[in-house]
């Protein structure tokens, strides 16, 4: 039977070896257990493990720390590790996957510039047609469409794709137009290709609601007080009016009654004339 199937014991000092000399990922598969099950015991035991890039740096011939094992005060710790799943043998990338993922640990991080200077050519590719299209828009009369520099998020987007298409090459990608998509490119590795995607989080600030209505005129919210009589002419259904006139306003519309007829009207003219029955 073996130590996958019915558990092991084992001392804190040789765990902490095998730890320091296989990668996590093989040595808990061989235990039984998972990358994280195993992770959680060396911590229970106080026993370090390797930080993230440690076997990349290693197999590039970096120079790498290794972390000393605290001393806890016992005699040689006994261990019992016990199997909570059967283990499969871990799977083995090819050996091209394996380097793409060495390059990509090995590699710088990405720096990205305050302007944009000295385009990747797809970048410089994307400017000339999307200047000849505004040419064409504007000659034509026709629809014209937005600049990629006009706004500073279109700005910030261009630099941080070139930064990103500059430094694929050392992540082991290669850079390559959208064979559909306009303004838009895929990474190549090996024989995949990657999309991309960029969203940018919009922080809102809210404003505090005002406490009093005084508060609220300081700030230029409200530029009068609605709650005062308004003693001003106002215009309603294409007639002046006063406020606070309405008896002698409807008053003098009364009176238009009581007022002599004009010469017109006394005349006839506008009125409908009678007829005479006997007249041709």
């Amino acid at each position: 039977m073996s130590d996958q199937q019915r558990g092991v014991t084992i001392s804190r000092k040789e765990l902490y070896r095998r730890v320091w000399s296989t990668p996590v990922s093989i040595l808990a598969a061989e235990f039984g257990l998972s990358d994280r099950g195993l992770a959680r015991l060396c911590e229970r035991y106080e026993i370090p493990v390797p930080p993230r890039g440690y076997w990349a740096k290693l197999a590039a011939g970096k120079k790498v720390v290794l972390f000393k094992l605290p001393d806890l005060g016992k005699k040689n710790t006994q261990i019992y590790i016990a199997p909570t799943q059967p283990a499969d043998p871990p799977e083995q990338l090819p050996l091209s996957i394996q380097e793409v993922m060495e390059r990509a640990a090995q590699a710088e991080p990405i720096a990205v510039a305050e302007t944009l200077r000295s385009p990747h050519p797809i970048i410089e590719a994307w400017l000339t047609d999307n200047k000849a299209d505004i040419e064409r828009g504007r000659k034509w009369n026709s629809y014209v469409p937005d600049a990629l520099t006009e706004s500073a998020i279109g700005r910030r987007r261009l630099r941080l794709l070139n930064a990103l298409f500059k430094s694929a090459p050392d992540y082991g990608l290669k850079v390559e137009p959208h064979a559909q998509g306009r303004y838009e490119a895929t990474f190549a590795a090996l024989d995949q290709k990657l999309t991309y995607s960029l969203y940018e989080k919009i922080q809102r600030n809210r404003r505090k609601a005002p406490r009093d209505l005084s508060e609220r005129d300081s700030r230029g919210d409200l530029s009068r007080d609605h709650t005062a009589p308004r003693t001003g002419p106002r215009t309603a259904k294409g007639r002046t009016e006063a406020v606070g006139g309405t008896e002698e306003a409807f008053g003098e519309r009364k009176d238009r009654k009581n007022r002599p007829e004009s010469l017109a009207a006394r005349l006839g003219y506008g009125r409908q004339q009678p007829t005479c029955k006997n007249c041709p």
